[in-house]
């Protein structure tokens, strides 16, 4: 079977380099089949490995970054809401002045429930739920185990299924879904883990 990672094909490049430099009568220059060409793409090759290593190193940082911001945010508009609760009737207009729903208004939906999640291929998956009571839209999380602290919000729908497209390979992943009206959001439904392929 052919190599199919960097990794697999790194050590076969070199061993290339190694033998053709000892055998000089096996190179053919006219395809480029040489010592100094295999060592070319050795080099070549390690440098492309080291720069993916670097930028997924800078992605995970990243990622802790944003979602240690995020969790701040949530935690002052959580007191945000909190401070207006205290100051207003749930009824009152100036709800929707600061963007927010008044709470008595429409009642929220339910949580969804038996969440399912089928892989398409190695990296999609649809995901299909049960409608709730009174939810008109959705939202979508996952987690990245091992990437993601938090579920993070990657899409959202009016029908209760969704694709998610263009996941790691080799990855588990959590998936969630939440219900939304105009009278706010459900909790997040229970999470459904898949393993993405190679």
């Amino acid at each position: 079977e052919s190599p199919r990672t960097p990794v697999e094909l790194l050590p076969i490049v070199e061993r290339m380099q190694g033998f053709l430099g000892l055998h000089p009568e096996y190179e053919v220059s006219q395809l480029n089949l040489t010592a100094a060409r295999a060592g070319e793409l050795f080099r070549e090759l390690g440098d492309a490995m080291t720069t993916v290593i670097s930028e997924k190193t800078k992605c995970a940082q990243l990622l802790i970054a944003r979602d240690e911001k995020a969790k701040a945010l949530r935690k002052r508009l959580r007191g945000l809401i909190n401070e207006l609760d205290y100051f207003m009737e749930p009824n009152d207009p100036r709800w929707r002045l600061f963007g927010l729903n008044m709470p008595d208004s429409v009642q929220r939906p339910d949580q969804p429930e038996n969440v399912t999640v089928t892989l398409i291929n190695n990296t999609d998956a649809h995901v299909t739920w049960e409608a709730p009571a009174r939810a008109e839209r959705y939202h979508i999380f996952q987690r990245i185990v091992g990437i993601d602290s938090e579920p993070v919000n990657v899409g959202a729908s009016y029908d209760p299924d969704f694709v998610l497209a263009a996941l790691p390979p080799q990855a588990e992943i959590e998936i969630a879904i939440r219900a939304l009206n105009e009278g706010g959001e459900s909790g997040l439904s229970e999470m459904v883990t898949v393993k993405t392929g190679a």
